[in-house]
């Protein structure tokens, strides 16, 4: 092929490159094309000097990946620290619940367990003094948690205001559930329970003893055999 009109010269060049150049010279002749190629390159605008790196360059690409790798170091170190405390805090909740098992099991855990969930109290009471509790049964059942202040003076507050309905009303507190069965005199008779239990699972007792203490004079002798009677089942 010819460089120019004067002289002319043969350039040789292998079956692949002659079909780039065919590929990318559009309208130009080959001829052509690689006369734009070399002037190109002979101008600079073609083959790029590769640019050396400096030495401060490596330094600041050496400094650059050592604190790369501290800073993943540092975040591994943290990541197994949160680990190894999050396998201290299993294994104490893993202690704690043996523990709790084997508590449950203890005989004092099963008499708790077993122990009433509801008692009888027999509460005096009148229009010029707070109630005061007169009786109490059983002796196990921890009626000092459940008759608290607050009890008592919501059950004066209502004895007071509604005499005539009194074997109806039903009292929900925080320590308790207060059932009235009977009321004679300056004598109030309740059932009093712990505060998960249901009332609707008493009805039928409640009744049963406000029929039978109709007929009984005393009313502290028999809460016994009232708490036998009705509450044991339960």
């Amino acid at each position: 092929m010819s460089s120019s009109k004067e002289e002319k010269r043969i350039i040789i060049v292998s079956k692949e490159l002659a079909e780039k150049i065919d590929l990318q010279r559009g309208e130009l002749s080959r001829a052509e094309f690689l006369e734009s190629c070399i002037d190109l390159c002979l101008r600079g605008g073609g083959l790029e000097r590769q640019r050396e790196v400096s030495q401060e360059e490596v330094e600041d690409l050496k400094r650059d990946v050592k604190e790369l790798r501290e800073n993943l170091i540092g975040r591994l170190e943290t990541i197994n620290k949160s680990y190894e405390r999050l396998y201290q805090l299993m294994g104490a909740f893993e202690k704690q619940m043996k523990a709790e098992t084997l508590s449950s099991t203890t005989p004092e855990a099963r008499a708790e367990e077993q122990s009433p969930k509801a008692g009888l109290v027999l509460l005096r009471w009148n229009s010029e003094s707070d109630p005061s509790v007169k009786a109490r049964y059983p002796e196990d059942w921890p009626w000092k948690a459940r008759i608290t202040e607050e009890t008592l003076a919501a059950i004066y507050a209502l004895a007071i205001i509604s005499k005539s309905q009194t074997e109806r009303m039903r009292l929900e507190l925080r320590s308790s559930k207060v059932a009235f069965i009977a009321a004679r005199g300056d004598n109030l008779l309740l059932l009093v329970l712990d505060p998960d239990q249901d009332f609707t699972d008493y009805e039928e007792e409640i009744k049963a003893m406000a029929e039978e203490v109709k007929k009984i004079r005393n009313w502290e002798k028999v809460l016994p055999d009232l708490s036998e009677k009705y509450l044991s089942p339960l």
